[in-house]
């Protein structure tokens, strides 16, 4: 499977976006569906994924265990009506959806296995899809990784929030083409990283999270980890010169606690790109190289 985004019509020669103002028969107006608020079939579109480790940047090694997924209304955290659900290949770790592209979706992934089990997975949304971004990758964390991050971050999970991790991206036409570093995140407008009880961190030359002694700011990876945000709308800035100006900005909405994840590992991880669209990456020069 490459990393290229599939844009698929729900049927043949449609044009996605506007091919509606073409005209409709009464055999289309009996293609809407009552989920979609309206929207034709011909409005739809699939997209496939498949399932890899959290650390994954290629589709060479999907897992091979069967997980439920399905898309949520990313502004709400809410199950579409009717369900839009596939469940991952055993073999080839992919999962097909069809939803309404001109919406905000989510991916919610369930995760399985007994607690404490070494391949049990927890749950993870993936919020705020962009599917021009060219990535295709349901990403997913094993059991393990929540201690390995709480000991590299220095930080205790709480049970009542969820972690958020993400990255920002040089987005060209909102197309990743590579990461941005030397960036700082603030959350609800708070420019310092100790101001909340978020526990706030980056990813340096590895992909868990740092102290803030240590990271302060994005690496090349462009990585960010937040341990402990509450449930809700956040708004998050990123910002290369400490607030002067502001290259990208999103909003999310975290839907579950660890508490309330459906998985016997009671763990909940929120997934976010943040897409700078611009046509030269901002990474400093003087960002320091990866080691």
């Amino acid at each position: 499977m490459s990393l290229a985004m599939k844009r698929k019509v729900w049927t043949s020669a449609i044009v996605l976006m506007g091919a509606m103002a073409l005209g409709c028969s009464d055999d289309d107006d009996d293609k809407k569906s009552d989920a979609g608020g309206g929207n034709t079939e011909d409005e739809l579109v699939t997209w496939t994924g498949t399932l890899v480790g959290i650390t994954a940047d290629n589709a060479s090694a999907p897992i091979k265990v069967s997980h439920q997924v399905s898309v949520l209304d990313s502004d709400t955290g809410k199950p579409l009506d009717p369900p839009v659900e596939a469940t991952t290949d055993s073999v080839t770790g992919e999962a097909t959806l069809t939803f309404d592209p001109k919406k905000n979706n989510a991916i919610y992934i369930k995760g399985v296995g007994p607690a404490g089990g070494a391949t049990s997975t927890y749950d993870t949304v993936m919020v705020n899809i962009n599917l021009d971004s060219g990535d295709q990758l349901l990403r997913i964390s094993s059991a393990g990784t929540l201690s390995l991050a709480e000991m590299s971050g220095d930080f205790k999970a709480k049970q009542d929030r969820a972690a958020v991790t993400g990255a920002v991206y040089f987005s060209p036409k909102m197309v990743r083409t590579g990461a941005i570093g030397c960036a700082k995140l603030y959350i609800d407008g708070k420019a310092d990283p100790t101001s909340h009880d978020y526990d706030q961190r980056y990813m340096g030359s590895n992909p868990l999270p740092a102290r803030l002694a240590v990271q302060d700011q994005t690496s090349r990876r462009g990585q960010f980890y937040i341990a402990n945000m509450t449930t809700g709308m956040h708004k998050l800035q990123v910002t290369l010169d400490d607030g002067a100006n502001f290259i990208a900005e999103q909003t999310i909405f975290v839907p579950f606690t660890r508490d309330e994840a459906s998985s016997e590992t009671k763990s909940m991880l929120v997934q976010v790109g943040i897409d700078v669209d611009v046509a030269a990456n901002p990474t400093p020069a003087s960002c320091p190289q990866l080691m």
